[in-house]
């Protein structure tokens, strides 16, 4: 039997020093499916980091975000919208969030490596604006940025 491989994901170590160039491929609703916000509404938002010419390995790479809606954190949740370009604020009491609108919309994202089952794994930490897309994360091109990814 063949197999072909291309597109396949890994799950190694990414440099974690710059913002990369994500889209997103996947948005919908989901439930959060274990610890202590187990059953409570969520965002599953995936991207797949595009256009990478600095760190070829990373180039196609799945990144898989799970957001619990719970009071506590909306934070994320308004980094992750803001880093879209909606403009919200937390005086905001009725922003409609419709995760579908935001399938193939470019997105930064900057890479925090975890161990898991004893192997370090490449994931998101932090989502901004992607015009900071390529920057190093000690860029002096970022000083005095609105939002500067770090």
């Amino acid at each position: 039997m063949k197999l072909n491989f291309s597109g396949v994901n890994t799950f190694g170590a990414l440099p974690d020093n710059r913002v990369y160039l994500a889209e997103i491929t996947k948005s919908t609703w989901t439930t959060v499916k274990s610890g202590k916000n187990a059953g409570t509404p969520a965002w599953q938002f995936d991207c797949k980091i595009i256009n990478e010419t600095e760190e070829p390995e990373a180039d196609g790479r799945q990144l898989f975000n799970t957001q619990s809606l719970d009071k506590n954190s909306l934070w994320k949740v308004m980094e992750i919208v803001n880093a879209l370009g909606a403009g919200v604020s937390p005086e905001d009491t009725d922003f409609d969030l419709e995760p579908d609108q935001y399938l193939g919309q470019q997105i930064g994202v900057i890479i925090d490596n975890q161990a898991y089952q004893g192997e370090d794994r490449a994931y998101p930490k932090k989502y901004v604006s992607p015009q900071y897309a390529g920057y190093a994360l000690d860029d002096p091109a970022l000083t005095g940025a609105e939002e500067v990814p770090a």
